[in-house]
């Protein structure tokens, strides 16, 4: 799953993704607290570059940040700070899909409607 510019919908506050699995489009809301960030970083962080992705490496070498470049990253920030350091925590980029069923589950979503999504993530 990697995010382009357009795929940003600031007039809707959402945002479309491609899950990688099943490559069902799916379109998300975009909380304001997440489209001030992503504003944030493309405006002051992001390296000024041609390419039409979200997230790139760095400002000498404008590629593509990958799927596996966000889950070093994830679990390096987690065994700096000592997070989730027992054996049957759940770890990684995984936490992440976790708390997305839960939060779905709290929500009401049907099981069905959270399946297809997680399918892809």
């Amino acid at each position: 799953m990697i995010y382009k510019l357009e795929d940003i919908d600031w007039e809707n506050d959402t945002i479309k993704i491609i899950q990688s699995n099943t490559s069902n489009p799916l379109e998300f809301p975009m909380e304001a607290m997440i489209g001030n960030a992503l504003y944030s970083y493309i405006i002051h962080e992001r390296p000024k570059s041609e390419q039409p992705f979200v997230f790139l490496k760095n400002k000498q070498d404008d590629s593509v940040i990958g799927r596996s470049a966000v889950s070093t990253a994830v679990n390096e920030i987690m065994d700096a700070t000592n997070i989730r350091m027992n054996p049957n925590d759940r770890k990684g980029t995984h936490i992440f899909r976790h708390k997305l069923a839960s939060s779905m589950l709290e929500g009401s979503i049907p099981a069905p409607v959270i399946s297809a999504i997680l399918v892809g993530s």
